[in-house]
């Protein structure tokens, strides 16, 4: 969810500055993807992980956490679907980044 962007020695290495860089640190969310990027977000501390590191989220956690922000039954299995999308993306990016 969160890319820091390139360090001062990156830019400098390549000739261009901090300001030369647009800042990308703000992301749009569609409206009709709100209520799973809310939720996506509060699953954060509840990543499975194995020795190799992230695995995927634990969804008993998903469906107990959605059960506490109130959301209605009926709309859960289309929101864990849009979280199954974010999580495959998010184990993506982790195993890029390692």
């Amino acid at each position: 969810m969160y890319a820091p962007g390139p360090s001062e020695a990156e830019l400098a290495a390549i000739g261009i500055t901090r300001e030369d860089v647009e800042d990308t640190s703000i992301t749009d969310i569609w409206p009709e993807n709100y209520d799973a990027f809310m939720l996506f977000s509060k699953l954060s501390t509840q990543w499975v992980c194995g020795p190799a590191g992230a695995i995927g989220l634990s969804y008993p956690s998903v469906i107990d956490v959605s059960k506490l922000h109130g959301i209605k039954k009926r709309d859960r299995l289309e929101l864990l679907n849009c979280i199954q999308v974010m999580e495959q993306e998010a184990l993506k990016q982790m195993r890029e980044s390692s």
